[in-house]
């Protein structure tokens, strides 16, 4: 009787660690798939300027906002990693109570050039939903 007990645990903790390692390669799959982002190629809009502009003080984002209108369905779908290759580390954030993650970027020049408060300057919000997908990219007042 002791030697099938015997057994049995030596059969349950093989069935354990095969699983285990099953685990850590899904986990491991899942990881890379997420976690990398593929570089991101915006027809018609220069990434490069728009990132360079950093909280827009050098008056280049606003040219730039016709080309962004255009490239909105192709922001759609994006993860945030995917949008921070694209328009750079956003100026701000934020969680809604919904868990639904908001990205600014300033469009304008204003206050925020010289590290004061938040201005009430005009942005392009970056909304994401549950499942850190782009879902609406919005710019605000006058543009």
């Amino acid at each position: 009787m002791f030697t099938s007990n015997y057994k049995y645990k030596s059969l349950k903790i093989i069935s354990l660690k095969k699983w285990g390692s099953i685990n850590i390669i899904i986990f491991g799959y899942l990881f890379l798939s997420t976690g990398c982002s593929r570089e991101i190629e915006i027809n018609g809009f220069d990434q490069i300027a728009w990132q360079q502009d950093v909280r827009s003080c050098k008056n280049v984002r606003p040219t730039l906002i016709p080309s962004l209108k255009k490239a909105i369905p192709q922001l759609i779908g994006l993860n945030h990693n995917e949008i921070i290759n694209v328009l750079g580390k956003p100026e701000g954030n934020s969680l809604e109570k919904s868990g639904e993650r908001v990205y600014y970027y300033f469009v304008q020049p204003g206050e925020q050039c010289n590290y004061e408060n938040i201005p009430k300057a005009n942005k392009v919000l970056v909304r994401f939903d549950a499942l850190d997908r782009v879902y609406k990219v919005r710019l605000e007042d006058g543009f």
